[in-house]
């Protein structure tokens, strides 16, 4: 893949409390404006994590945040990503949702 391809990419990992990868969860990105308000932007096509829970995506074209979609987990801590980040490798810890 050429550099400038690259760089155009998110490639981040889904870990558990335990910073255990997280196989088989959907990825999908939020996009953020000023202070954090959701805002709208050209979509960004959800992806799922591998068996080592990594995602790859395009870049997304805006900041927000990448969060996990699953009936099984929450989002605890959601990776950010931004088009002028310079490493785009998120890390999104989950936890599983409780009985409720």
């Amino acid at each position: 893949m050429p550099a400038a391809e690259e760089a155009r990419r998110t490639v981040g990992k889904v870990v558990d409390l335990l910073s255990r990868a997280v196989p088989g969860i959907e990825v999908r990105f939020l996009a953020m404006g000023p202070g954090g308000i959701p805002t709208k932007a050209p979509p960004v096509d959800p992806v799922v994590t591998d068996g080592e829970g990594i995602f790859e995506m395009p870049a997304p074209p805006v900041r927000g945040e990448l969060e996990v979609a699953s009936p099984r987990f929450v989002t605890v801590f959601a990776g950010e990503s931004s088009d002028t980040a310079r490493v785009r490798r998120p890390r999104i810890v989950v936890a599983p949702k409780g009985d409720t």
